[in-house]
């Protein structure tokens, strides 16, 4: 599986220029999941967004606790956020390829 990670400063990356421990963990607005087989998957508008055993899950805080019930390896938890409608439609126009 791959990803593209994009953010509110408009700036993406990719799984293949870092590993996700490694990526940045504020800011997030929209993360496109593309796995080998199926049809690619995107996650937006959470506040929590966590890989887990290769396995992205996005979760809003209500479901905080159930994850730190199950621990939360360092760096794999990446934070949501919410940015000006212009950026937005910049951002998810770049994620969805619409022009």
């Amino acid at each position: 599986m791959s990803w593209k990670i994009y953010y509110d400063d408009e700036s993406v990356v990719t799984s293949e220029d870092i590993t996700w421990e490694q990526v940045p963990s504020y800011g997030v607005l929209i993360i496109r999941e593309y796995p080998q087989e199926g049809t690619p998957q995107a996650h937006m508008g959470f506040d929590y967004y966590l890989m887990r055993q290769g396995t992205i899950i996005s979760f809003s805080i209500k479901d905080l606790h159930d994850h730190l019930l199950l621990g939360i390896p360092q760096g794999s938890i990446k934070f949501g956020r919410w940015c000006p409608d212009d950026v937005w439609r910049r951002v998810h126009d770049q994620a969805f390829d619409i022009r």
